[in-house]
């Protein structure tokens, strides 16, 4: 059974508590959760901005915790822009 439904645009909360326990995550459930092309989620690795491995010869997985980092990194870095426009821009 599929953790996420067809076509359902972003992966719910209870949906990733199923998947909790994966270590990794394909490419095509990073995307889904971050509401994003599968594409964005290459570049992200490339970048350096999620940390992947290697699986056979063209797959990758993306690591569970960079994943939550990566939000993480985001969130704060949202919340302080929106302080910083709050003060004036200072």
């Amino acid at each position: 059974m599929s953790p996420y439904r067809q076509g359902s645009g972003v992966l719910l909360i209870c949906e990733l508590n199923m998947i909790e326990s994966n270590r990794f995550l394909y490419v095509y459930t990073v995307a889904k959760t971050l509401a994003c092309s599968p594409g964005l989620v290459y570049q992200l690795v490339k970048r350096g901005e999620l940390d992947a491995i290697k699986v056979g010869k063209r797959g990758i997985r993306i690591s569970r915790n960079s994943l939550e980092l990566y939000i993480e990194r985001n969130l704060l870095r949202t919340e302080r822009t929106e302080r910083m426009e709050c003060r004036g821009g200072s």
